[in-house]
């Protein structure tokens, strides 16, 4: 789960520097683009606070798992 949640993360890292190529003089368009990226950024920390967040419960249930092993 924690994969697929670094997954967005990335992803939309990648979304939103790829916003930054496109370059128009279009004060609408450009308006639309700021507010896509920071949509996509937001998210983007979002997911990494749920990352940070699945590994604080995760981890001690895997360590109590690997010491009964």
């Amino acid at each position: 789960m924690n994969d697929r949640v670094q997954d967005i993360y990335i992803s939309t890292e990648h979304l939103a520097t790829a916003l930054d190529a496109i370059d128009t003089k279009d004060d609408v368009s450009q308006g639309v683009l700021v507010a896509v990226k920071a949509a996509l950024l937001t998210n983007s920390e979002l997911a990494g606070i749920v990352s940070d967040m699945f590994c604080e419960h995760a981890l001690p249930y895997q360590a109590e798992a690997t010491s009964h092993e």
